[in-house]
């Protein structure tokens, strides 16, 4: 049997650790000043192998779309299965986007997941859908079957958009929170940019098949390697089990004091049970809505998840190629899609090196005055046949979109919302943003065959209500703790408990 485990009275009482006075581990050997380490780059690189699959599967269908939907003989078949699946406009908007109807659930059942069974085990199980949807889409004999592969790849991806940011934000410290949080949209634009290369070389009647399938080796390869990962220390300080906790920190943070990191996590804890507050999803909710700060900044969570999405990126990954073969031709267009993902991929590069200095509030705002103006510039190529705008412009809005737009929002959660309150706020912005999502990969081929270069309009209105809403709501986060943000915590807290001792 596992023997009880202490909780927080319990260990406050009887508790002794050693360590410095809190004002020399501030300025010599806290854990909370931490940068980067070896230990905690390969949790959070493993943990990012689920934003890589997202990646890989939002993008998969671009490059080899022509592969899956036209053939000379749809009646030909190759060792029993159909050589592809016709399909208009609307039947293939759908097709590609069920895989964001999947993305809602996943995303809406994700934070009852991590808040009840943590972090990494939530990760863990959830690779099962990938490897369910690899198959559905690899062995498909007609277009129920390979729609409802999208769905499950969809379910996988949601999901771990939900726990993969809350993990990150949990395993790293104020210094380096921001460069490790950009690592979920950096794995996911490789994730785009792997999926995009591999295209040129499987657009073929099998080859589509070994494309889409391939999400399902990435699922084993997470699902191995996540045995060698840590759960995060809040996730045991929210189940009490301190002493857990206390393990977990001194692996992240290898031969540093973690008292006073400890200590600020610890009071947090013990503020929300002083005050009767549980992590339940439901019990997520009342806090939300008894918390004014808390509800402001929830709001703002999911403002910036659907604009992330209305904004038109993913009318760009869906279908830069169909865009670009209208201009190029075919074989060019598929190139083209590779460079967009290859740009994609420098930019964020670039914001990981800038997002810990010159914060998250300026990006934002930067990356959506750029592509409200490269939206712009898209609108005037493609109405006045110039076709060097429409690429500047198409090139010119997804380098904006990575410098902001791309990794804060799924950041920015773990930085505004108290960790008893993470999951129920992750899952409702998220399961928004798969929402949004949906609603451009479904309506955007119909809309851009009948609107034409206008359909980015719809874009540029979105992008601009996003700029406004964060310039009067988004606080900056750069530099500060969540409990610090949040105002709950150490600094707040109204608890008579004893303090871990510092001697």
């Amino acid at each position: 049997m596992t023997p009880n485990l202490p909780t927080i009275h319990n260990y406050y009482s009887t508790t002794k650790m050693l360590g410095r006075s809190t004002k020399e581990a501030k300025t010599s050997n806290d854990s909370s000043q931490a940068g980067f380490s070896f230990y905690t780059v390969m949790c959070v690189s493993i943990a990012c192998l689920v934003s890589f699959n997202n990646g890989w599967n939002t993008s998969d269908t671009n490059i080899i779309q022509s592969s899956i939907i036209e053939c000379e003989n749809p009646d030909e078949k190759f060792n029993g299965f159909p050589s592809c699946f016709p399909m208009g406009d609307w039947l293939w908007g759908f097709a590609v986007s069920s895989f964001s109807i999947g993305g809602a659930i996943g995303g809406l059942s994700a934070g009852w997941s991590q808040a009840k069974f943590g972090r990494r085990n939530s990760l863990l199980f959830n690779n099962i859908f990938f490897i369910v949807g690899a198959l559905l889409l690899g062995l498909s004999k007609n277009k129920g079957t390979w729609i409802v592969g999208r769905f499950f790849t969809g379910i996988g991806s949601g999901f771990g958009t939900v726990v993969l940011p809350t993990y990150i934000g949990e395993v790293s410290t104020t210094r380096v929170r921001g460069a490790y949080g950009a690592m979920t949209q950096l794995t996911c634009v490789i994730g785009q940019l792997v999926t995009q290369a591999a295209g040129l070389g499987l657009s073929s009647r099998v080859g589509w098949r070994i494309c889409m399938a391939l999400t399902g080796a990435i699922a084993i390869l997470q699902l191995v390697t996540l045995s060698f990962i840590t759960e995060t220390p809040r996730y045991y300080i929210s189940k009490d089990r301190i002493d857990d906790a206390e393990k977990s920190l001194l692996k992240l943070r290898k031969g540093m004091d973690v008292t006073n990191e400890l200590q600020t996590m610890v009071d947090a804890r013990a503020e929300a049970k002083v005050n009767g507050e549980q992590t339940s999803i439901v019990d997520g909710f009342k806090f939300i809505m008894r918390d004014s700060l808390t509800r402001k900044h929830a709001f703002m969570c999911m403002f910036l998840c659907v604009i992330q999405q209305l904004c038109g990126i993913n009318g760009i990954m869906y279908y830069s190629t169909s865009i670009f073969t209208s201009i190029y031709g075919n074989k060019t267009a598929q190139y083209l899609t590779v460079g967009v993902g290859a740009i994609n991929l420098l930019a964020t590069i670039v914001t990981i090196l800038l997002i810990d200095r010159v914060g998250r509030k300026f990006l934002v705002l930067l990356s959506l005055a750029g592509m409200a103006s490269f939206n712009v510039l898209m609108i005037i190529g493609i109405e006045c046949d110039d076709s060097g705008l429409v690429i500047l412009g198409l090139f010119a809005f997804v380098v904006s979109f990575a410098l902001g737009m791309g990794p804060i929002p799924f950041l920015i959660i773990s930085e505004l919302i108290p960790t008893r309150a993470v999951s129920t706020v992750a899952s409702s912005a998220l399961g928004l943003n798969w929402l949004g999502n949906f609603v451009v990969g479904f309506f955007f081929p119909s809309l851009k065959n009948t609107m034409h270069g206008y359909v980015f309009l719809i874009f540029v209105g979105c992008c601009i209500a996003g700029f406004v809403g964060v310039l009067f709501f988004l606080p900056e986060t750069k530099g500060r703790s969540i409990e610090e943000i949040t105002g709950h915590g150490s600094n707040s807290a109204t608890t008579n408990e004893p303090k871990i001792s510092q001697n």
